[in-house]
């Protein structure tokens, strides 16, 4: 965004118009410069009524996640400082990932206001409707064994949850290893991919989907079984930048007392939000196993009991919670 466009959008006042002429001399613009940027800034969906001589009426800002709304407010020292902003692409991660290759600093963000080509665990589909959710990655640069990089997903969703239970009267619950959930039904999900040299970690893309304002009504009916928004569980819209400012600064918290302790200190936590603590589950990986989840282990792996009560601990896998005559497939 040109810094004059950013000068003007500032300069708006939203309870009162203000004449061009006004407008110009604070901000020590030419009157054409400012008309110009009222219609770029009405091309990217601001509202803004009247003309330069009845003055300018900032009547509702766009609803975009544009970086220079992100960044206004933001509380963070480096995630979300610089944010590559995109209204489609085939998938935040698929570019995170390229740019971290040719050396992307850690905290840099990649957002789309849709994917055509988004992509969950397990190369899953993952559904991004335009305009009413957050579709990002982030670019982290732990220096941390591999073993400790599963962590971080865990981190993301517990960053998640913070974020919505500060914000709203919600307290969202954690699927192991990936999943938040309000209710009984999946509002996001967590695909973190990491590259590495030499058995070191050189770099981990930590992308995420949010169903923010998303009506579930639109998905393909067996994932609407299954899936929320914030807005559906709420009753009402809400704010997807307030939302994705409250994730990066609480995941950067998070992240960063990881660095310096490791995962432990959060899992008693995580443990408390966890919607499996108890179930009858069936892990399917390396190996499948079935039985009770006891919880986390200071790891971040699942215990789990199985059939015969014996203790398990699961590093990966897909989980199914069962029921007594039918098993509940979570995607």
């Amino acid at each position: 965004m040109e810094n004059y466009h950013l000068q003007v959008l500032r300069g708006l006042d939203p309870g009162r118009g203000i004449p061009g002429r006004e407008l110009s001399l604070k901000l020590g613009l030419s009157a054409s410069a400012v008309a110009k940027s009222v219609g770029w800034l009405r091309t990217r969906k601001y509202r803004i009524e009247g003309g330069c001589a009845g003055g300018y009426f900032l009547k509702e800002a766009a609803s975009s996640l544009y970086p220079w709304e992100v960044s206004a407010g933001l509380k963070t020292a480096g995630f979300g400082k610089k944010i590559h902003y995109f209204s489609e692409l085939d998938s935040t991660n698929s570019l995170a990932f390229e740019l971290a290759l040719a050396g992307a600093s850690e905290g840099e963000a990649v957002v789309a206001e849709t994917q055509n080509r988004g992509r969950g665990r397990l190369d899953r589909v993952w559904i991004s409707p335009p305009g009413v959710n957050i579709y990002a990655s982030l670019i982290l640069r732990p220096r941390v064994p591999m073993e400790q990089v599963a962590g971080i997903s865990l981190l993301a969703g517990l960053a998640l949850a913070r974020a919505c239970s500060r914000l709203w009267p919600v307290s969202p619950g954690l699927k192991w290893p990936n999943d938040v959930f309000l209710g009984d039904k999946k509002a996001a999900g967590i695909l973190s991919e990491a590259r590495t040299e030499g058995g070191e970690v050189r770099f981990v893309v930590c992308g995420i989907g949010i169903n923010v304002n998303l009506d579930p009504g639109v998905l393909p009916g067996e994932v609407r079984a299954r899936a929320t928004s914030v807005a559906e569980f709420l009753g009402r819209p809400v704010s997807r930048l307030r939302l994705w400012r409250a994730f990066l600064e609480d995941f950067e918290e998070v992240y960063r007392g990881f660095l310096r302790r490791g995962l432990s200190p959060f899992m008693a936590e995580w443990d408390r939000r966890s919607i499996l603590k108890g179930r009858r589950v069936k892990v399917s990986g390396a190996q499948e196993w079935e039985g009770e989840v006891a919880g986390l282990d200071p790891s971040g792996a699942l215990r789990l009991n199985d059939r015969e009560g014996k203790p398990r601990v699961v590093l990966a896998g897909d989980v199914q919670m069962l029921t007594v005559n039918k098993e509940e497939k979570c995607c």
